[in-house]
């Protein structure tokens, strides 16, 4: 009988045919989804569609622009104190460069 070799493609394909599902669930179970549910809803097995899985934001929290962080309307109060915060961060910056500037200059001579 003669012996036949495997191409590097047909070597490709098992590789891939059996490492992309691993890598697929693999990701999945990372990203703390469940693969063979979402996998069954492409398939429509359970009644839910794809968008079910691609929404990972809980149904309460739709993004609102008029919406501080914290959940609080955004009044002219929270955007004053806001601008206050951003205005002694940026203060505490510039000191902390010129701190380092100052550091750099001492540790090079």
């Amino acid at each position: 009988m003669a012996r036949t070799k495997m191409t590097g493609f047909s070597r490709l394909v098992l590789f891939l045919l059996f490492f992309l599902p691993l890598a697929y669930f693999g990701a999945s179970y990372y990203n703390g989804e469940d693969p063979l549910a979402k996998i069954q809803g492409w398939f429509g097995s359970d009644g839910t569609s794809e968008q079910d899985y691609n929404n990972h934001r809980p149904a309460g929290e739709a993004y609102d622009p008029n919406r501080t962080t914290s959940g609080q309307p955004a009044t002219a109060a929270s955007v004053n104190n806001m601008r206050s915060e951003i205005t002694d961060l940026r203060r505490r910056l510039t000191v902390a460069e010129s701190d380092l500037a100052r550091c750099r200059a001492t540790t090079a001579q």
